[in-house]
């Protein structure tokens, strides 16, 4: 029998193989001389392109709700967060020792050192006494900073985190998805 115009599944049942002819590719190349890897890479091409079209399938949907989502859940996150500061007047910011260091002791060396800054630009103990007391006086702001969440019910609270969490997954699958094939 001749094999230059039969079809694969020809070639698979005459000789007995399975149909699955892209695991016997050596064999059907011997029998069928048209039947060549490019054949057999032309095929795959092609399934690989359904596959990822169908894998596109909706992305850009994906990517608008993720982000709406996304940026709802965020921001009612951050709408339930509360922000306190913990020093008062007179209370301190740091404690070396026994002794408390307040703001106000902090803006002494500051203003002596903008003052002698003022007077002699190149005095580098007057920049130390500013940069040093500016430094100190932010800091103790930041670590002076607490953090809390306001009391909500656990509705409220898997709500925000659903809406923020699914919102962020379904955008990065609208932004990466098309980048993946299955198969």
């Amino acid at each position: 029998m001749q094999w230059k115009n039969a079809t694969a599944s020809e070639v698979c049942q005459a000789q007995g193989l399975p149909l699955a002819w892209q695991s016997h590719e050596p064999e059907l190349a011997k029998l069928a001389p048209r039947f060549t890897s490019t054949h057999l890479l032309e095929t795959t091409a092609m399934k690989s392109k359904i596959i990822e079209v169908r894998a596109q399938r909706g992305s850009a949907g994906n990517l608008i709700l993720g982000f709406v989502m996304m940026c709802a859940g965020f921001y009612l996150l951050l709408q339930s967060i509360v922000v306190t500061q913990s020093y008062f007047l007179g209370v301190g910011l740091f404690h070396l020792g026994g002794a408390s260091i307040t703001s106000g002791m902090i803006l002494v060396p500051l203003i002596f050192g903008i003052g002698m800054i003022f007077y002699n630009t190149s005095s580098l103990l007057g920049w130390a006494l500013a940069i040093g007391s500016l430094a100190a006086l932010v800091i103790g702001v930041i670590v002076n900073t607490h953090f809390a969440l306001r009391s909500m019910s656990l509705f409220e609270m898997l709500g925000i985190f659903v809406l923020a969490v699914g919102g962020l997954g379904l955008f990065l699958r609208g932004v990466y998805g098309n980048k993946r094939t299955l198969g």
